[in-house]
């Protein structure tokens, strides 16, 4: 499976915090297996998650939104 940009982003900035995937879903507020799909691609990020990927990750929510839709288009056009 191909990983999304917005996946690996995600990952990334995981990483670079040194926090746990279970650190972050707290902070996110959401539990720990929506953290792990949005890392392994199996779940888009929404609008509520996109604001809140921007409260803990920085950028703003309508960055994240452009990274998954930048990447819906692409395999749409596939």
């Amino acid at each position: 499976m191909i990983r999304t940009p917005t996946s690996i982003l995600i990952a990334d900035r995981i990483k670079r915090s040194g926090l746990t995937q279970e650190e972050v879903a707290r902070l996110l507020g959401v539990g720990r297996c929506s953290v792990n799909q949005l890392v392994n691609n199996k779940r888009r990020i929404s609008t509520i998650m996109a604001i809140r990927l921007s409260d803990v990750f920085g950028k703003t929510p309508e960055w994240w939104l452009y990274r998954q839709a930048d990447w819906d288009l692409l395999k749409a056009g596939r």
